[in-house]
């Protein structure tokens, strides 16, 4: 069903250890995104709860935000983006936050290496709460900066064959929409969303 141009609306989790780029991702993507954050005592602000934001899909290799699709009106659909804290004691908060999620964007920082025992410690996480076939795409994330490890060093580390990895940056937007196409594509194929 078809209102206005658009068809409805599904979620992605957007999931990865404390400071990966998560919040930054979500907001290069939405600039209206919203977050529940805290001033943390070293000055940094952190995600406490979630990160909200949205695009529009429409089933092809195209993005839109919310003032791109007022001036292109097609068949579209609401991509539901939801980013949670990445602090290990906050599980309880990802297990929440991921439910009705049909994909997962996971986010790595590329500078830091000693973080990978943590990543795939929420990377599995996640597969227990989603469901060890949950589409997924796994960013290394920060390749703007010149200590950055390659996608392809940080997959051998973390020793994960089934998952797609991509190189990209939040903060200047490289590969940042290539990743959610792909994830997006990933999960047409598989036949997890309800055209």
């Amino acid at each position: 069903m078809s209102v206005d141009g658009k068809t409805g609306n599904f979620k992605i989790f957007v999931a990865g250890p404390y400071h990966a780029g998560k919040t930054t991702l979500v907001h290069l993507l939405d600039k209206k995104a919203q977050s529940v954050e805290r001033v943390m005592p070293d000055g940094t602000t952190s995600t406490i709860v979630f990160d909200l934001g949205h695009v529009w899909w429409d089933q092809g290799n195209n993005i839109y935000t919310d003032e791109e699709i007022k001036t292109n009106p097609c068949n579209v659909f609401r991509v539901v983006l939801m980013g949670s804290p990445g602090q290990i004691h906050m599980s309880p908060v990802r297990e929440a936050t991921s439910q009705g999620a049909k994909g997962v964007l996971f986010i790595i920082d590329s500078t830091a290496p000693g973080q990978i025992g943590h990543a795939i410690a929420i990377y599995e996480e996640v597969k227990s709460f989603l469901g060890k076939d949950v589409p997924m795409v796994v960013v290394a994330n920060k390749q703007d900066l010149s200590n950055a490890m390659k996608a392809e060093a940080l997959k051998n580390l973390m020793k994960i064959d089934s998952v797609r990895f991509t190189e990209g940056s939040a903060l200047t937007g490289q590969g940042v929409k290539e990743a959610l196409l792909e994830l997006l594509k990933i999960m047409k194929e598989k036949g997890c969303l309800d055209f």
